[in-house]
């Protein structure tokens, strides 16, 4: 099924009917059964955390009885990350035309694996499934952290952080200010201590418990430099603004630009 991009953004159910939470119930476990994943983790991947999570979740999501919350996260998260899957088998609740450009770009063109985090004192490395992967390895509220990035290009970069359904610009510069920052081919650590060539700079967080998703967007100095235009952190990017720079980017030449995607559990 073709999907194209819609200019607006429908994502929560106003009020699930019994029959709409048992057609979402069906794609959830489409979702587990084509990607190995347990309904908890998708849950998680969902709500943001287990917050609220009860052990009859998954039968009274297949009775249509779950509660209306917990619906809506379902649905959104099914819309953001498996719309096409959502349309086969439940056209009745999902419409190709929830789509947002923005999404579009991060289905088709969101690479897993190259953008990592390490914590400070950890032993193990973040693993990866092969389909919308959740870190393994959780970031506590005590843990000092920071990023790696293997870039395939030379360029400018711009970071972005989602956290409650809201998307932000993150500065990874070494000034802490600057939204943009350069990169090279190879392996990178971001943040960088000032003056170093590439020392980390480390990171700490005591603010949401949850899932975050964080983006590596790459490419010419030009493109980045338009596309942080009117971006400010600690303010939320606009679906408008979101979906204007995914169309900058899809209208770059193949090849001249990275998405770079890491999904992570910050925990108390």
């Amino acid at each position: 099924m073709g999907i194209e991009p819609s200019k607006g953004r429908v994502l929560e159910l106003p009020k699930a009917t019994k029959e709409e939470i048992k057609a979402i119930s069906r794609v959830v476990s489409a979702i587990m059964a084509a990607r190995v994943m347990s309904f908890e983790k998708i849950y998680a991947a969902a709500v943001g955390s287990m917050e609220g999570y009860g052990l009859e979740d998954k039968s009274n999501l297949g009775k249509g009885s779950i509660a209306q919350w917990k619906a809506a996260k379902f649905y959104r998260w099914i819309v953001e990350n498996h719309l096409a899957l959502g349309c086969q088998i439940a056209p009745e609740v999902f419409d190709p035309s929830l789509l947002t450009r923005w999404s579009d770009l991060v289905r088709t063109k969101a690479i897993y694996g190259c953008f990592t985090h390490r914590i400070v004192g950890a032993l193990g490395l973040t693993e990866r499934s092969s389909k919308q992967p959740i870190a393994e390895l959780p970031i506590r509220s005590t843990d000092q952290f920071y990023f790696e990035l293997v870039s395939n290009l030379d360029g400018m970069a711009i970071a972005l952080e989602q956290s409650n359904g809201q998307i932000y610009p993150f500065s990874l510069h070494e000034n802490q200010v600057s939204l943009t920052l350069p990169v090279k081919v190879g392996s990178q650590f971001v943040p960088r201590l000032p003056g170093t060539d590439n020392a980390p700079d480390l990171l700490s967080d005591t603010d949401d418990q949850g899932l975050r998703c964080y983006y590596i967007l790459i490419a010419t100095p030009e493109l980045i430099e338009e596309c942080s235009k009117g971006l400010s952190e600690g303010h939320p990017i606009s679906a408008e603004k979101l979906d204007q720079i995914a169309l900058a980017f899809n209208e770059a030449k193949p090849g001249s630009f990275e998405l770079h995607r890491l999904n992570v559990v910050f925990t108390a």
